[in-house]
């Protein structure tokens, strides 16, 4: 088990996998899907997940040190701060819910109680791939090394530094036309005009959810997929090769990396507003702008004092972390408050969540947007409503005000100040 905080690694004994190794008499029998059946014949106890278990933190533990050592000459990176994302199982044969009307309640660690639970985000990652887990589809070695890649906290970090572990075709199909443009003005190359990428990059995002689906169901595999010739002739306009999808790929990474940004911070003032969210809604409806603002400021200020008034409590025995808090408000970098609180960057990204912060107050706002008649089509539309969620939470994330700070940010900063 590896600590946010920096402390050094643990190596945990779980006892319960070994009392139930030893009095079933298993001891030859050390094979990852002999557990997984026996977790589902006797879902009421503890000791086949527990190996289970086991046999995760192995592969976590591989996993990491494969990509570690694969960027580590070219990004900064701790495999410490890695770790901590998804190493977190210290092997408890009990775990505890909060409950309104019994308090904390504990829970024996079997696939029974898991699968009743309805959240999984206070318990181990190993849980969370355990539950996931098909044996048709993939051993669990496999099938956990792939859950690590795609951590969407151990990615945030990476992304962090610079460094995307997604391929061409996924990173061109997560990014909105905001960011392709953006990314393609500032960055791109080769002979295409924006106008043609983001034809390009639309048909692409129409074609690749079904393209990679119909992978999976032939292949069973849920990574290695590629653009062939069948899925470039769908495209507009038709391409005869990945050559021009790959320079899309390559201005986004560049786009998004921390030396670009600095480069450009320097050279030039970012807009905080995307450029889409803008022409939409600001320069065409004053009042509907106003609108949008109003409700991202209302959620903003409830759910950020939330987040804040739950770390508060652990503030006194930890310092740091309301100085965390502090320099985040006043726009420092992740990089730069792990150095002035004496740790790993790791360790603040999993303090201070911006991202998630910034979804779930873009989620209400749209939610509550949707009332207004301007916003009715988009009410049904589930793709145009994702859309909406994720400018707003880049209006959220980026720098508008005039004294450098993100929304979010001035939010972290108001609710402290009071």
């Amino acid at each position: 088990m590896i600590d946010p905080s920096g402390k050094p690694a643990r190596s945990m004994e779980m006892k319960d996998a070994i009392d139930f190794i030893e009095g079933s008499n298993l001891i030859d029998n050390f094979e990852s899907n002999f557990f997984w059946n026996l977790s589902e014949t006797k879902s009421n106890e503890s000791g086949p997940i527990s190996c289970l278990r086991c046999f995760i933190s192995n592969a976590i533990n591989e996993k990491i040190n494969v990509i570690f050592k694969k960027f580590s000459q070219l990004y900064e990176i701790e495999l410490q701060d890695m770790l901590s994302f998804v190493l977190n199982d210290s092997g408890e044969k009990y775990f505890f819910i909060s409950n309104n009307k019994e308090g904390k309640k504990r829970i024996m660690f079997s696939r029974e109680n898991l699968l009743n639970l309805d959240s999984l985000r206070s318990l181990p990652f190993s849980v969370d791939i355990i539950l996931g887990f098909n044996p048709k589809l993939s051993n669990l070695n496999t099938w956990a090394k792939n859950k690590v890649q795609a951590n969407s906290e151990l990615k945030s970090y990476l992304a962090s530094c610079g460094c995307l572990l997604q391929t061409p075709w996924s990173l061109i199909a997560d990014s909105s036309p905001t960011r392709i443009k953006a990314s393609w003005e500032r960055c791109g190359a080769g002979s295409m005009k924006l106008n043609e990428v983001l034809t390009l990059h639309s048909s692409y995002i129409d074609l690749y959810k079904k393209s990679k689906e119909e992978y999976k169901q032939k292949t069973g595999k849920i990574s290695g997929w590629i653009p062939d010739q069948d899925f470039l002739n769908k495209l507009n306009p038709i391409q005869k090769d990945l050559s021009n999808l790959l320079l899309i790929d390559k201005a986004i990474r560049t786009y998004i990396s921390p030396n670009f940004t600095k480069q450009f911070e320097e050279g030039e003032e970012e807009k905080l507003v995307s450029e889409d969210f803008s022409e939409d809604y600001s320069d065409s409806n004053d009042n509907l702008f106003k609108k949008i603002s109003n409700s991202l400021s209302k959620n903003g200020m409830i759910i950020t004092k939330k987040f804040i008034e739950a770390d508060k409590k652990k503030w006194i025995k930890d310092a740091s972390r309301e100085l965390a808090w502090k320099l985040y408000s006043e726009g420092l970098s992740q990089r730069e408050i792990a150095t002035k609180c004496a740790h790993k960057q790791g360790w603040v990204s999993k303090l201070l969540p911006e991202k998630k912060i910034a979804e779930m107050i873009a989620q209400e706002a749209a939610i509550e947007l949707t009332a207004y008649k301007e916003f009715n089509q988009i009410k049904n539309d589930i793709e145009s409503l994702d859309r909406m969620v994720l400018e707003l939470r880049n209006h959220l994330l980026n720098t508008e005000l005039k004294d450098g700070k993100s929304f979010l940010r001035s939010f972290v900063c108001e609710i402290l100040d009071k």
